[in-house]
């Protein structure tokens, strides 16, 4: 399950981890939250997904990291620039929030606060061979730095951006893999690793005692949502989630929707005082 961390200590260095294809009618989804559109997994499911062969391979395990620690679409994966990107754990950069620059559903640009390790993780995509590799491919086509060609986070093998649907694909080769191996099929899509992001920020924050209000507003910032009634699935859904479900995972799930709640927290406090 990506080598799931144990510490809360954000000083030691990187912690290690451990479809939108349509679902056919016979494999129906159930029916385990206030609205049948959000669909977050369980630890269980989280598990059969996780532990699957593709999942532990290095740009399919980003994909999933993306959505499951960022909240981010897939179309929003494929947009990542690679201008955005730095390491958290060097000294100059202590100080500094961890942002992406997105352009979410309806074309609405924001500044996307993400958690340090997802940062991390981003960052150090850039320096796999891989990724080298595709970067010269593309400044070979477009120059370097040019403006209406950025450097792309996630390229194909010939150096250009990844297509939108390219991340959520990564539901549908689990489920051939998992299918050719005779095992449980998934039913969970790609999104719903989106649900399951905004339902467990709801879920720390209720631990935390935070006001409904206060959860309300961290969500809608996260997840940029317009409509309060959408933001207010993901608090009902938390709220009817026991004390112990996350099980093995409480760990990893208070250190990193902790981490985002910290840098928003802070974020506000430094937008305050200026």
């Amino acid at each position: 399950m990506f080598q799931l961390p144990t510490s809360n200590n954000r000083s030691g260095g990187l912690w290690k981890w451990v479809s939108n294809l349509s679902i056919p009618n016979t494999l129906k989804q159930k029916e385990d939250s206030p609205d049948k559109g959000l669909q977050p997994y369980s630890p269980k499911e989280l598990k059969q997904l996780l532990e699957t062969n593709t999942a532990q391979k290095e740009t399919y395990k980003l994909y999933l990291q993306c959505a499951l620690l960022g909240g981010l679409r897939s179309f929003e994966i494929s947009a990542i620039d690679q201008k955005d990107l730095f390491n958290p754990d060097e000294k100059e950069n202590e100080k500094r929030i961890p942002k992406l620059n997105i352009v979410r559903k309806g074309h609405k640009p924001v500044r996307l606060t993400i958690a340090r390790v997802l940062m991390k993780l981003l960052y150090n995509h850039t320096l796999t061979i891989q990724n080298m590799k595709r970067r010269t491919k593309h400044e070979t086509n477009h120059g370097m730095d040019n403006s209406e060609h950025p450097l792309p986070l996630f390229m194909n093998s010939s150096g250009s951006r990844i297509s939108e649907d390219t991340p959520g694909n990564t539901i549908s080769i689990v489920r051939k893999e998992q299918r050719k191996q005779g095992l449980e099929i998934l039913l969970r899509t790609f999104h719903d690793l989106r649900a399951t992001f905004a339902t467990y920020v709801a879920k720390y924050l209720i631990d935390k005692g935070e006001s409904e209000s206060s959860i309300r507003q961290t969500l809608m910032t996260l997840m940029s949502h317009e409509s309060f009634k959408t933001t207010k699935r993901y608090i009902d859904f938390a709220k009817s989630v026991s004390v112990d479900a996350y099980g093995a995972m409480s760990e990893w799930v208070k250190d990193i929707y902790g981490d985002v709640n910290e840098l928003l927290m802070r974020e506000a406090e430094d937008a305050t005082a200026s």
